[in-house]
Parts: C-alpha cells; sequence; structure tokens
C-alpha cells in the first residue's frame, strides 16, 4: 500500500496488532468485494459510457425543475440537481458501451444526467455527464470503524488497479490488486475525503489524468450494497463547482432510517 496521504500516515502509524488486522482487512473476500465496480468505474473513465450518454442513447431527455430532488431508483439515495441537468433516456448501460459481462460483474447502471458545458472562446465543449452506478456486494467492513479506513484503501488501491490494468494488457482483468501504483494513464489522485451521509458511510474521491480531464466520484456503502455517483470534467471546465454540488447532494434523505 501506498504511504504517501494523511491516511496512508494513519496506516503507517497503527500499532503491530492494528497493521496486522489491517492487512486481513484487505485481503478479505469483502475487500475484495469492490473490485467489479471500480473496474466499470475504470472503463466509464475512458470514455465508454460517456460516449454512449452523448451519441448513443437517443434525443428524449426530461428536464429537472429548479433544485429538484431527484428520487434514484434502486436505492434511498437522492441527487439534488439544479434546472441545467436533464436526465438521459433511455439510461445508457456499459454493455452497449461495449464492456462485456465478465468484466462487470454485478455493476449496473441505474440512471445518468447530462449537462451542457459551459464553453470557453473557441473551445469545443461536449455535454457533462453524471453517472449512477449499482455494485451488488455486502460492506460489513464499511460499516466498522476499527476495519473502514482498510476497506476504503483497498476500493482506491482497485480503482488505480483497474486503471493500470487497461493500460498494461489492454484489458481491466491483466494485472491482479496487491501492487497498485499511484498513477496509472496519467491519472493522478488529488483528493480523498472519508465521511458518513445519513449515517451510511461514504468515500469521495477526485483525480487527474496526464490530459488535466478530473474524474469526481461520490461513494455510498450500504449495508448489502455500494452506489456511486461518478462525473468528468475536462481541463479548465467553468463547470467544477456546479458539478461537485450535484455529487455533494448525492446521499439517503436525513430522514432515512438505517
Amino acid at each position: 500500500m501506498s504511504s504517501s496521504g494523511p491516511w496512508r500516515a494513519r496506516s503507517a502509524s497503527l500499532s503491530s496488532g492494528g497493521a496486522a488486522e489491517h492487512a486481513a482487512v484487505r485481503a478479505s473476500k469483502y475487500a475484495a468485494a469492490p473490485r467489479a465496480l471500480i473496474l466499470a468505474v475504470g472503463l466509464w473513465f475512458t470514455g465508454a459510457v460517456v460516449a454512449t450518454a452523448h451519441a448513443g442513447s437517443g434525443p428524449s431527455t426530461t428536464r429537472s425543475t429548479t433544485r429538484s430532488t431527484i428520487d434514484l431508483p434502486e436505492t434511498p439515495a437522492q441527487l439534488v440537481l439544479d434546472a441545467s441537468w436533464s436526465a438521459i433516456e433511455p439510461v445508457p448501460s456499459l454493455e452497449s458501451a461495449g464492456v462485456g459481462a465478465e468484466q462487470l460483474g454485478p455493476a449496473r447502471i441505474v440512471t445518468a444526467f447530462r449537462h451542457p458545458a459551459q464553453r470557453r472562446p473557441r473551445q469545443a465543449a461536449a455535454d457533462l455527464a453524471l453517472v449512477v452506478l449499482r455494485f451488488d456486494s455486502p460492506n460489513p467492513l464499511a460499516w466498522r470503524t476499527s476495519t473502514r479506513e482498510a476497506y476504503f484503501d483497498r476500493v482506491e488501491e482497485d480503482l488505480l488497479a483497474a486503471c493500470s490494468d487497461r493500460d498494461a494488457a489492454g484489458s481491466p482483468m491483466g494485472r491482479p490488486t496487491g501492487s497498485p501504483t499511484k498513477t496509472c494513464r496519467g491519472l493522478r489522485r488529488t483528493k480523498r475525503k472519508e465521511l458518513t451521509a445519513a449515517g451510511v458511510p461514504a468515500l469521495e474521491l477526485q483525480a487527474k489524468d496526464r490530459d488535466g480531464k478530473t474524474l469526481l466520484l461520490r461513494l455510498l456503502f450500504f449495508r448489502t450494497y455500494t452506489i456511486l455517483a461518478a462525473a468528468e470534467l475536462p481541463p479548465r471546465s467553468r463547470d467544477g463547482a456546479r458539478v461537485r454540488k450535484a455529487l455533494a447532494s448525492f446521499a439517503p434523505p436525513a430522514s432515512w432510517q438505517r
């Protein structure tokens, strides 16, 4: 595991017993569970799903009203979006973007939204896409404070490994986890935040690639499944604040009972 970042420093300072528990968490079957989900996100980051959303989803869209709370399918999580966002209908699928079932595992897109990018002078810009994916697998280690950090470490490692695998072997299945790189395809993690959203363990990740694109992720670890919202910003985007505000709203309602 990389030793960079404040959360890595905390891990390194664990007692020998705590370090052993940390290693056991990372090696457990539950810690391996997010891999198919993160693979799907890694594939999405290459542009497959974004291309599907922009070019192959059909012209039908549904406008949200100003600052609407959007109930999402298959989860109590919600998004609060302003009127500039529109739902992509039909919902794009990873399969339609050419991603095989053996790469997906039990991951799938449950909904997606687009937003017209603010263009700079003499700049061509495609619409932005916000995609919500779900992965059905239990998360007991995310719900225990003693194992949560190690579990989140594994999620971050798998994201980097998925990108590295695709670079090295032309396939996201080429290299096992356990020896993650800090960057992959020029992808560099720039921010990580651990939090809870209405009592649900959550993780925010931000990474930037060598071309200046920024990947934003917010993952919610429910007890029996993980669901995440993901968006990509082009270099020098004027939409960063709007997209981050949308992702920050991704959570169950405060009144939700666990």
